[in-house]
């Protein structure tokens, strides 16, 4: 079991998802830099609060957690599009963001699974659900 409590937040009560909803509120960075969606780093004007949705966050981070356990380093520093390798794995041609890692041993199922995980736009994100079932390919 792996958990990290930094940012964890009480969700707001609503019925149509499920009794809670995963629409978070937040005006600083939470969390582990690492472990950050490129939604948490989206520009916001100061002092305002910005929604993001903690499920597919979360998808996100399991995904980078993944990818350290599988490969032992991590990805990428931060998921900012001033981050040299994460904008090589949200660029359209994924190619280049698997030659920085091409001395591993990575297989294709691997490489689909981390992309959907941590596509760029959350919403084309796959869902938790998916990646427990394996329906992603």
């Amino acid at each position: 079991m792996i958990a990290d409590f930094n940012c964890a937040t009480r969700l707001e009560q609503n019925s149509a998802h499920n009794g809670y909803s995963p629409i978070i509120s937040h005006s600083l960075q939470v969390g582990s830099e690492l472990y950050n969606g490129p939604e948490l780093w989206a520009q916001k004007p100061e002092n305002t609060q910005h929604l993001y949705d903690g499920i597919k966050a979360d998808v996100f981070a399991a995904a980078t957690t993944l990818f350290m356990l599988s490969i032992r380093m991590p990805p990428f520093r931060s998921a900012r599009p001033t981050d040299p390798y994460y904008k090589r794995l949200a660029h359209k041609d994924k190619k280049y963001f698997w030659k920085i890692f091409e001395g591993f041993k990575i297989d294709t199922y691997f490489k689909d699974l981390f992309e959907k995980m941590t596509c760029l736009d959350p919403s084309q994100r796959i869902s938790l659900d998916q990646v427990l079932q394996g329906k992603f390919l």
